[in-house]
């Protein structure tokens, strides 16, 4: 743990997050300010600042995980399309210094162009929502795996 990662203190349990799945390794949680609903989050549990950091090995299960994400997403969420995003550096746009993958589902009734990322208008969530938003991924990430 990094002392002031905020990643870092969801992962631990010391700070709030909605969590998806924890696989003990990997960590899958709701953006707290997301830029559309279902917008989740796929972090190592392990302080890395970005996958540049990682074993080529780690990245794999990293976007393996996020890949299964985006699955359980389009099965329970319905979007039009899917973003997988991530971040290494100030330059290309990190803001939170340990390595993540967004996984942004995109919408056919969205306005804004799907291919900038992050808007000023991020959605402005209650922790509630997020938690019900968690709980349809996680449900469909378990029915696969029964699958």
């Amino acid at each position: 743990m990094q002392e002031g990662c905020v990643f870092c203190k969801i992962s631990s349990g010391e700070e709030w997050g909605a969590i998806v799945w924890d696989d003990g390794e990997r960590l899958v949680f709701m953006d707290r300010f997301p830029v559309t609903v279902g917008h989740t989050l796929v972090a190592p549990k392990s302080h890395r600042d970005d996958v540049l950091e990682m074993t080529e090995e780690e990245v794999g299960r990293l976007f393996s995980l996020a890949a299964r994400v985006a699955r359980a997403i389009k099965r329970s969420l319905n979007p039009a399309g899917i973003n997988l995003l991530q971040n290494n550096g100030a330059a290309a746009g990190q803001v939170i210094f340990h390595a993540h993958v967004h996984v942004i589902p995109r919408y056919q009734s969205q306005t804004d162009n799907p291919t900038r990322a992050f808007g000023k208008n991020r959605l402005r969530v209650s922790e509630r929502e997020l938690l019900e938003t968690a709980s349809v991924i996680r449900d469909a990430m378990r029915e696969a795996r029964t699958l």
